[in-house]
């Protein structure tokens, strides 16, 4: 999502630059208020007295599956118990107000967890390779192969999420506020 933004965004102003530092949504939320981060885009960040916050994509997660599992297009997630499951770690989404690992503890589902991974594309590369199956946000299976994966609507619950874009109150870059203020523009286009 960030390179289209940024792709689009320099469409109006080619001299833009960035420095991009890929973290997780937890480590990015811990090091916001580090000097050398002015902006940071990640899942369910919460708005601070100390920061401008605008909601870029909201969404919903969706079960994904290797096709040889020959899952249902809808499901429940009591039919997929037994089967290998990747447990996405170090990420707000999942410990939002519609958690899944909260989930699965409080209906007392006992997932046959396979492996972790802190990352959602990385959780995919495997999917897409046959192994696995798991939780992931509609953002992420937009790069799914679907000829080798099956993606199914969770009946149970509705696991949503939301990608924020969160900025320091005192910005000394006009550029910084240049960019946020573009993204506040882009939403409010989207909506």
């Amino acid at each position: 999502m960030v390179p289209k933004i940024i792709k689009k965004y320099n469409l109006t102003r080619p001299d833009a630059r960035f420095n991009l530092i890929n973290l997780n949504s937890i480590d990015l939320i811990e090091d916001r208020y580090k000097p050398d981060i002015d902006i940071i885009i990640c899942f369910n960040a919460q708005a601070s007295t100390n920061s401008k916050n605008v909601i870029i994509k909201e969404g919903k997660h969706y079960l994904v599956s290797p096709k040889k599992y020959n899952l249902k297009k809808n499901i429940y997630l009591n039919e997929i118990m037994h089967l290998p499951y990747i447990e996405i770690t170090n990420l707000l989404s999942l410990y939002s107000d519609s958690s899944i690992m909260n989930y699965f503890i409080n209906n007392e589902l006992d997932m046959n967890f396979y492996f972790k991974s802190d990352s959602y594309s990385a959780a995919l590369s495997f999917i897409n390779e046959g192994i696995g199956i798991s939780i992931l946000d509609d953002n992420t299976i937009s790069n799914a192969n679907k000829e080798l994966v099956n993606i199914s609507n969770i009946l149970d619950a509705e696991f949503k999420y939301r990608i924020n874009a969160t900025v320091k109150k005192e910005i000394a870059s006009s550029q910084c506020n240049d960019f946020f203020n573009y993204l506040i523009e882009q939403t409010q286009l989207n909506h």
